[in-house]
């Protein structure tokens, strides 16, 4: 008897079935009964862990960037 939701699977070409209506009798492909795929399930659900950061306290002077630099101003021109 077939369940909803099963997969099973031909040992020899490889063709998969969902069961999407259950009933009975057997499932058979190439001649010969088609196998019961089990799905295994993580006992504990998968975490990916996050990186760690640290955090310091120190005085950090930042170099000026060229485009931040103030730029040199043109000097007034004078009459005579």
């Amino acid at each position: 008897m077939t369940e909803l939701n099963q997969n099973y699977k031909c040992n020899l070409c490889g063709n998969v079935v969902k069961i999407v209506q259950a009933g009975t009798g057997a499932l058979v492909c190439c001649g010969q009964p088609m196998e019961l795929v089990i799905e295994t399930m993580p006992t504990q659900p998968v975490v990916e862990e996050a990186p760690v950061v640290e955090q310091t306290m120190s005085e950090v002077t930042p170099e000026p960037s060229p485009s931040s630099s103030p730029s040199p101003s043109p000097e007034p021109e004078t009459q005579n």
